[in-house]
């Protein structure tokens, strides 16, 4: 052993030689070991496998209808875009889709069967504000809020190889607005 200056005993083996690779075995596994190791890890055909792509309504998944109403009111309005708004005497009016939206005037019906009914209750030039008739009356009523956004967009047609072989098809891409700025 060696003494330090302070009078402490220190180790003679120097801490970086002590953590050097001596062999092989000491790196961790293996490519040869690895094949071993991965067959704990398959899973047999009654397990189920979390990362799998299942069918709707398979066991384990809930099927398509099984979403609330709620839901998928949000997702026709959200699929729809605002293309256009105007101020009129009364107010603003905008486009959603091809349905002409009006301050506390109802949508029509979005989807089959649905029960809940729909009120615009404020319409901006950003956004278009959208409440549950039901609703209305309550502390925190259900509401949607869609924003408006009708700066022009530059895009390119490009086409597109189909599984025949022909570029036939044509998509429509867009570039976006940190693209365009930092080029």
């Amino acid at each position: 052993m060696m003494v330090a200056s302070n009078g402490m005993a220190r180790d003679s083996i120097d801490p970086v030689e002590r953590n050097v690779i001596s062999s092989v075995k000491d790196i961790g596994v293996l490519p040869h070991e690895k094949e071993e190791l991965i067959k704990g890890f398959v899973l047999k055909q009654p397990e189920r496998n979390p990362f799998a792509d299942r069918a709707k309504g398979e066991k384990g998944l809930p099927s398509g209808d099984s979403q609330s109403e709620d839901s998928r009111i949000r997702l026709a309005l959200e699929s729809f875009s605002v293309s256009g708004i105007a101020k009129g005497q009364g107010g603003y009016k905008a486009q959603l889709g091809s349905i002409i939206l009006s301050e506390g005037k109802l949508i029509p019906r979005l989807i089959p069967g649905q029960s809940d009914d729909l009120r615009v209750t404020k319409i901006t030039p950003e956004l278009v504000e959208i409440t549950w008739v039901a609703d209305e009356e309550a502390a925190k009523p259900r509401k949607i809020t869609l924003e408006i956004d009708l700066d022009p967009r530059v895009g390119v047609l490009l086409p597109t190889v189909t599984n025949g072989g022909s570029g036939g098809v044509k998509k429509l891409v867009y570039a976006s607005m940190k693209e365009a700025d930092s080029e």
